[in-house]
């Protein structure tokens, strides 16, 4: 799932999970400019990990339910 740091939805799953949050940023482009300033927001709201990996189509999904292209 891709997550975005300004939702209240990853917020929440912040502040209640208690172990390690592994997050895939969501990409408006695909730049090194894009990826580095994505990717910096993650750890800023409570990533531990920041992960590039490619999802399926299928899994396009933002943690707020709505469809990432």
């Amino acid at each position: 799932m891709y997550a975005d740091p300004d939702s209240p939805v990853v917020r929440r799953i912040r502040a209640d999970w208690p172990g390690a949050l592994v997050a895939n940023p969501v990409l408006p482009e695909i730049s090194a400019e894009a990826v580095h300033r994505e990717s910096a927001r993650l750890p800023a709201a409570g990533a531990d990990l920041t992960t590039l990996d490619q999802l399926s189509s299928d899994s396009n999904v933002a943690l707020d339910g709505e469809r990432v292209a």
